[in-house]
């Protein structure tokens, strides 16, 4: 019971901190031109967030998605990458969300970052489980070629455009 109501007491502490658009704020942390630490800080507080399912979707509807893509992309080393990775499997948690994340262009920077040969086996392990979610696949251990295709097959022609591309980028790598 104790538990119960500390994971209530975070959700509603989370749900206030959302309302009072704390998302603009700590985006202003993630981008690749911020200091490595204050990043770190924003996305543990950003999955803080994530994790009470009812406000995935308004995170993903804030200003903090593209910087966090932009973070991503630059974070090869691993440790902030990492957060990234783990917001992004955390965030894409519905379809409705899912869908935001593509066509906010995750799957491509998902991609460029797996296929990048400096980046740590750790951080790209962690991209491999946000881009099960990001299919919506979390139980199936697919490899990413077979993930494209999930994309690519997809009805909506925005997720098959978001798959093509992520295909160009392994074809070019």
């Amino acid at each position: 019971a104790e538990t119960h109501g500390a994971l209530l007491e975070d959700a509603q502490l989370a749900r206030r901190l959302l309302d009072a658009q704390i998302t603009g704020a700590l985006a202003s942390y993630l981008p690749p031109t911020a200091p490595k630490s204050y990043a770190s800080l924003a996305i543990r507080l950003l999955s803080a967030m994530a994790l009470h399912g009812p406000l995935t979707e308004a995170l993903v509807r804030s200003s903090c998605v593209a910087p966090l893509l932009g973070r991503l992309s630059i974070s090869i080393d691993g440790s902030v990458g990492v957060q990234c990775a783990t917001l992004l499997h955390n965030l894409a948690d519905s379809p409705a969300t899912r869908m935001r994340l593509l066509h906010a262009g995750a799957l491509e920077v998902i991609i460029r970052v797996i296929v990048e040969p400096a980046a740590s086996d750790g951080l790209k392990e962690h991209l491999l489980t946000a881009l099960h979610s990001l299919a919506g696949v979390t139980e199936e251990g697919l490899a990413v070629p077979d993930l494209i295709g999930r994309f690519i097959a997809a009805k909506l022609p925005g997720t098959q455009r978001s798959g093509l591309s992520s295909l160009q980028i392994l074809r070019e790598k």
